[in-house]
């Protein structure tokens, strides 16, 4: 789901935090800095370059979020799409757990723990491929979706980003042998969205990213029948 480019200046109204990059000493390194992160490894600089493209970014706060900030929080959200993409390539599950990337880590990714922890116990790797996102709409999520956030093991924030994305893609194993083996199949053109509420937050390691509070695919039913409008294409 990542593109490629650069964020825009993020700023004024609406939710951000800070994590703090903590003491920095002369034998701290790159490596190190994502280590503490929970990874093995440094992701390219490419995941961190994002662009919107031809991706349209829809603002429904009704003027509380700037049209401005608001396609800084979506650049925010591709970024952390692309941590999430090369997480689940490159097996790092220590990093979707532990990176902050989310607030409710066991939850919002529990599909890509499942999937590296299947490939890794057959001594195979991980091989996916992301939809296309054609949309990304910003949207005030109300406070009485509150005990349903936390009914799923997930967290309400005041906002989130309604995806609007399709396949095709496709989750595959490959062996020791190259023997490769598809788990997920999503055809050409077929629609998954997605609610991801959240916040920016500005991180010295990850940069500027969405953190995913939650993940509901909009797509099912009890979904539309909980989160209502939240759901709305």
């Amino acid at each position: 789901m990542a593109c490629a480019g650069t964020p825009a200046p993020t700023g004024a109204p609406g939710p951000a935090t800070s994590t703090p990059a903590g003491p920095a000493t002369p034998a701290t390194t790159e490596a190190d800095a994502w280590r503490a992160k929970g990874a093995t490894e440094v992701p390219p600089e490419s995941v961190r370059q994002v662009a919107i493209g031809a991706i349209g970014v829809v603002n429904q706060t009704s003027g509380a979020v700037s049209d401005a900030d608001a396609r800084g929080w979506a650049l925010a959200l591709l970024r952390s799409s692309g941590y999430d993409d090369w997480a689940l390539n490159r097996m790092q599950d220590g990093f979707l757990l532990r990176g902050g990337l989310s607030s409710a880590p066991q939850a919002v990714f529990a599909g890509e723990l499942g999937y590296i922890q299947k490939a890794r116990t057959a001594g195979a790797r991980v091989e996916a491929t992301s939809q296309t996102i054609r949309r990304l709409v910003l949207r005030p999520l109300p406070d009485s979706l509150r005990q349903f956030f936390a009914s799923q093991a997930m967290t309400w924030s005041q906002y989130g980003f309604y995806v609007d994305k399709i396949g095709p893609s496709e989750i595959a194993t490959v062996d020791g042998s190259g023997a490769r083996t598809v788990v997920a199949r999503l055809g050409a053109g077929v629609g998954v969205p997605e609610l991801f509420a959240g916040q920016l937050v500005h991180d010295a390691v990850l940069g500027d990213f969405w953190r995913l509070d939650s993940d509901f695919a909009c797509g099912s039913a009890q979904s539309r029948q909980q989160l209502g409008g939240a759901c709305d294409p």
